[in-house]
């Protein structure tokens, strides 16, 4: 089972059976910075500093990230910088 929770603001977050948070999106510009890994928002803000972070999500091979600025990046489960998304 999965379970979706949107705030008050319109974040969505979804949850695995777990509790585990699988995405984050903000329907108001940039997600709350306490749920992003350290090492990505760091690269965020050094590579990226204008933009905000859209949505976050969970995958196989680590997280996808899409910035207010409509990039879409790939980090590794260890928050290492992978690329750009197509």
């Amino acid at each position: 089972n999965d379970y979706t929770v949107i705030l008050d603001n319109g974040t969505k977050i979804e949850f695995d059976a777990s509790g585990k948070w699988e995405s984050v999106k903000s329907r108001a510009g940039k997600i709350p910075a306490g749920i992003v890994p350290a090492k990505i928002a760091g690269y965020i803000a050094e590579h990226y500093p204008s933009a905000g972070i859209e949505k976050i999500e969970r995958k196989r091979y680590g997280y996808e990230v899409e910035l207010t600025t409509d990039l879409d990046m790939k980090f590794g489960s260890d928050g290492r910088f992978i690329g750009l998304d197509d």
